[in-house]
């Protein structure tokens, strides 16, 4: 079995795209077998993942140490499986709306967040060349400009000590290193950095993940939303939500920040909204209108969710097209994966669209290569049937793999039938069986769930 989720694999899925004919159809014709452990994911769950809500992930991602994108977290894999380091989500992890938590309240180009004015304004010239140096690509001059820093830093500057510690995150212009990072966060927090502070707490979370570290990032969170950082307010809200006792608190702190235009957390609170989480009545129209006003912030997860709402007719008249539309002008500007993997299932489908297969499952490698977990499983199906690629049932097997461990608790329940039954080219194994179906029930999917039951 499979442990590590290869691009490898995914250039090899490339290859076998077509560029002419209808591969499922010439499957069948040619008599070719279809079952397998990716056409059981098919018949177990549909032809996609299940088109539900998510919720805000519990921790916001944080620099390098968090997995880029918008995808869904990727949950709990298999004993021995490897982690890829993202943040958990709260919900399930095989959504086709986008995460609302998925946009970092990092801010990688040097500039403070909204409300995030440092103490310390810093040397003028200075900081403006370091924060041009962290956007440019000219490696000798962010070298220079990280020797700059440091020497400010250490002489007791605020900005260039956060600023400095976004360099060490990031590895710009020395070499990646988050402990120092931290320690710099922390000299800027510790003069009432704003940003500094929202960044420590983040990182704490990442280089400290147990009871202590989150109590010391909570604490820096405060810390910085009393100094007027509205993105802070939004890292209370997505620390505390996951637990019953702190729902109350999340929601004020994420209207809070709404009420400043902070645009994640009106997306937020339209997820809340949609769902009916954190007390709130469960309102479709309301969370339709969160969804458009994030929108109009141009938050991108908020685009995707609008187009999402016009695709299934949510808070809104159902409008395929236009859903198609904006998925299509949201992925020129920007490379969402949630985006990728919606417009794919469109494609595939014909769903606001001309029906295009191949396109589809174009569109499905590249949020796949972004590490979307149900873009990962749908090509599995897509190989195991011979849809839109050729059918290579040892490929579906592999991606299905893959998917499992990226969280998709669609493949995992899968592979749970597939070890369970000896079936799709896996050898009875009670061990593995029973390992998968607790995955998938632990990341809550319905059959594993009943399965699990005693």
């Amino acid at each position: 079995m499979k442990k590590f989720f290869s691009p490898f694999l995914l250039l090899c899925t490339a290859v076998l795209l077509t560029s002419c004919g209808d591969d499922e159809d010439s499957a069948k014709a040619s008599g070719a077998e279809t079952s397998s452990t990716a056409g059981e994911a098919a018949a177990v769950s549909g032809s996609a993942a299940p088109q539900k809500p998510t919720t805000p992930s519990t921790t916001p991602a944080t620099g390098d140490a968090s997995a880029a994108g918008n995808e869904p977290a990727a949950g709990d894999a298999p004993a021995g499986a490897e982690q890829d380091g993202r943040s958990d989500a709260a919900g399930d992890s095989d959504a086709s709306r986008s995460e609302s938590g998925a946009e970092t309240p990092h801010t990688p180009s040097g500039e403070a967040p909204d409300g995030a004015s440092g103490a310390e304004p810093g040397e003028g010239a200075l900081i403006e060349s370091a924060r041009a140096a962290m956007k440019g690509q000219d490696g000798a001059q962010q070298a220079k400009a990280a020797a700059e820093l440091r020497t400010a830093a250490d002489a007791g500057d605020a900005e260039a000590a956060y600023l400095l510690g976004q360099f060490c995150e990031k590895g710009i212009g020395v070499q990646r290193d988050p402990s120092e990072a931290l320690r710099y966060y922390r000299l800027a927090a510790d003069k009432g950095h704003a940003g500094a502070l929202l960044n420590f707490g983040l990182l704490c979370n990442v280089l400290e993940p147990n009871e202590a570290g989150r109590q010391k990032a909570l604490d820096a969170f405060r810390r910085s939303a009393e100094l007027g950082n509205s993105m802070a307010r939004v890292a209370i809200a997505f620390h505390l939500i996951s637990s019953p006792e702190g729902q109350q608190e999340a929601l004020e702190q994420l209207r809070a920040a709404a009420d400043e235009k902070n645009a994640q957390a009106t997306c937020a609170l339209g997820v809340c909204t949609l769902e009916g989480r954190c007390g709130l009545k469960a309102d479709p129209s309301e969370a339709f209108r969160l969804f458009d006003a994030a929108a109009t912030l141009g938050h991108a997860d908020a685009i995707c969710n609008v187009a999402y709402c016009y695709e299934q007719g949510i808070g809104v008249e159902q409008n395929a097209a236009q859903a198609v539309a904006l998925y299509r002008e949201l992925l020129s500007r920007k490379d969402v994966p949630q985006a990728m993997y919606n417009l794919a299932l469109c494609l595939l489908e014909g769903r606001g669209c001309e029906q295009d297969k191949h396109a589809g499952v174009v569109w499905l490698f590249k949020a796949a290569r972004a590490n979307h977990a149900e873009a990962v499983c749908e090509l599995a199906r897509c190989a195991a049937e011979g849809i839109g690629m050729y059918q290579d049932q040892d490929k579906a097997y592999d991606l299905l793999h893959a998917a499992a461990e990226l969280g998709s608790a669609r493949a995992q329940f899968a592979l749970y039938l597939s070890y369970r039954d000896g079936k799709g080219g896996a050898e009875q194994s009670p061990e593995l069986a029973e390992r998968y179906l607790q995955a998938a029930a632990k990341n809550g999917y319905p059959q594993a769930l009943q399965e699990a039951k005693p």
